[in-house]
């Protein structure tokens, strides 16, 4: 019986861990396709001159991107619900990372096209950074959740025993 509880304990501390590290790494996925959303729309605004609504609406946008991002943009386009709101809702996203979404999507479409370029050419450094920040963090961060859970979970398996 002691056994059975030792690797109940065992396993509850790796899922608890694997679900800490895996809230990290969607922050850092998104933040990449956000990186990647950013890339593809400087393309789109200053090459094909497409507008805001049309690159959103595109069909191939959401093979390129994760779902996460797509909702972010279908809430642009189809509801009145602000990004804010969307933010506001997440459990991985951060105070800054809204901050940093929601004056980006805010200032889109709103003035001419080399305006636009230079603002998304911007947030383009901003977001390349904090995507390196992210990445540096998660290497530590995310092999020291991953190990202590373990640890933690060994330490109940033997403390039970």
């Amino acid at each position: 019986m002691r056994i059975i509880l030792g690797f109940i304990f065992f396993i509850c501390s790796l899922i608890i861990g694997y679900y800490i590290y895996n809230k990290i790494k969607k922050r850092e996925k998104f933040f990449e396709d956000f990186y990647n959303f950013s890339l593809n729309l400087h393309t789109e605004i200053g090459f094909f001159q497409n507008k805001l609504k049309d690159i959103l609406n595109k069909n191939d946008y959401g093979e390129n991107f994760n779902s996460l991002l797509k909702e972010v943009s279908n809430n642009l386009l189809n509801t009145e619900q602000t990004i804010n709101d969307w933010c506001s809702k997440q459990n991985y996203l951060l105070k800054n990372d809204n901050e940093v979404l929601n004056s980006f999507f805010k200032k889109l479409g709103k003035t001419d096209v080399k305006t636009q370029q230079n603002e998304i050419n911007e947030y383009i450094e901003i977001i390349k950074n904090k995507l390196n920040n992210l990445k540096a963090e998660n290497l530590k961060k995310g092999k020291m959740v991953l190990s202590l859970s373990v640890m933690l979970g060994l330490a109940l398996l033997i403390i039970v025993i």
